[in-house]
């Protein structure tokens, strides 16, 4: 499955769509002192909203702002002094995730900002997604789209993504951390997997988590309080990649024992960071795909 969440990104990485327009702003600033403004009618791409672009050139600097249903994004580009590259910043705007994702998350909203260099097509920088009313569900079948391990999920996730642009027409993900909505809980239903849990309890302690065995044979769900995805960019002190940690109990009012696990990434959440890591996005000048 080719990750739909970077290939939404074509958007937000606004350099790639002024590509001539910022050649123009590096060959004219140093001896153009004057201020040019107007609207661009772009193309849409598969998976866009409608936008409309608004492109202004003062005192040397171009800006970009970027508006539609759910969307407000302003970048500048400003030329560098010499051989020294171009600068961009994405001041922080909003965007609407259900319109980014053709409907594959049917609710959220996130604040992307973020700043970097251009130069000779390619592009530096890291790109932050401060993410809030995300669907725990649907999250959870982009990362396991067979139902391998979780049948059913409810939740409201919120956390920041972050997304290092390397300068070869790649992205990679970095630090980031997505986690329950504060105040709010969640409803894990598993896929019936004997052993999944108490494999891992000692078995001194199994007799004070009965439910355990329930949980883990999909009759009763998870009601977690705590539930937090870390992903550490080139592993952390423990060399863990990532982390997911769980505070909760069975939903049963007879099986209320606290249940507490850290667990390092493995499965489909793993395949969930592969996949967002992985990206086939090109940035560079004349392509992308």
């Amino acid at each position: 499955m080719r990750c739909w969440f970077l290939r939404r990104l074509r958007g937000l990485m606004l350099l790639t769509t002024v590509v001539g327009a910022t050649a123009v702003c590096r060959a004219v600033a140093p001896s153009f002192a004057g201020n040019l403004s107007g609207e661009l009618a772009l193309p849409a791409w598969q998976g866009a909203p409608p936008l409309t672009w608004k492109i202004e050139f003062t005192e040397g600097k171009l800006t970009v702002a970027v508006q539609g249903e759910g969307t407000d994004l302003h970048a500048t580009l400003t030329p560098g002094r010499g051989d020294d590259p171009m600068s961009w910043d994405l001041a922080p705007g909003k965007m609407a995730v259900p319109q980014w994702t053709q409907g594959k998350l049917s609710r959220g909203h996130a604040t992307v900002s973020g700043k970097g260099t251009w130069s000779g097509g390619r592009v530096r920088g890291v790109l932050r997604f401060e993410l809030r009313d995300l669907a725990l569900g649907e999250l959870v079948r982009l990362g396991d789209p067979e139902r391998k391990r979780v049948r059913s999920a409810e939740g409201r996730v919120e956390g920041e993504i972050t997304l290092r642009l390397n300068g070869d027409g790649t992205m990679n993900l970095a630090d980031s951390d997505l986690h329950l909505a504060p105040g709010t809980k969640a409803l894990v239903a598993l896929v019936p997997t004997p052993g999944l849990l108490t494999d891992i309890v000692p078995a001194a302690a199994r007799k004070n988590y009965p439910g355990l065995g329930a949980m883990e044979r999909g009759e009763t769900p998870l009601e977690a309080t705590v539930l937090s995805l870390v992903y550490f960019a080139g592993g952390d002190a423990q060399g863990r990649a990532a982390k997911v940690r769980l505070e909760g109990h069975p939903q049963d009012p007879g099986q209320i024992a606290p249940l507490e696990l850290e667990i390092n990434l493995t499965g489909p959440v793993e395949r969930l960071v592969r996949e967002m890591s992985d990206s086939r996005l090109h940035f560079q000048a004349g392509g992308g795909r």
